[in-house]
């Protein structure tokens, strides 16, 4: 447990860890997306005292209802990741990465693998 965890727990909050790299499981991130495009329409200057005044009216504007449906948003999403994690995992777990074969390899395998270097072993998702 990190100190702001316990901090947080001693007065009564918990603490939310987000998967790196997922902006879209973060309601906040797209709270924040609605606030740019706003700002970006009352056409300010890139200076950041000009951007400040609309961002916070911006924000003040957001409304509960507005909130709940990003949450719920993001709810399904993450609903749909976790219904569709095993396909991910199966299909993760049939990939082969060739780093550094010979060019004889490397022309056998030209048929099966992509640009990237990676071939699918099977595609059994059960």
């Amino acid at each position: 447990m990190f100190d702001v965890d316990r901090v947080l727990a001693e007065h009564g909050h918990v603490t939310l860890r987000f998967p790196p790299y997922h902006p879209e499981l973060d309601a906040i991130e797209k709270i924040w997306a609605v606030v740019k495009i706003w700002v970006a329409t009352r056409n300010v200057t890139f200076n950041l005292h000009d951007i400040i005044k609309p961002a916070e009216e911006k924000f003040s504007l957001v409304t509960q209802e507005e909130w709940v449906s990003v949450c719920n948003h993001v709810k399904e999403i993450d609903k749909n990741y976790i219904q569709t994690e095993h396909v991910m995992d199966n299909i993760a777990d049939n990939l082969v990465i060739n780093i550094g074969t010979s060019e004889s390899e490397r022309d056998k395998e030209d048929d099966h693998a992509d640009a990237f270097g990676i071939l699918l072993l099977s595609l059994d998702y059960d």
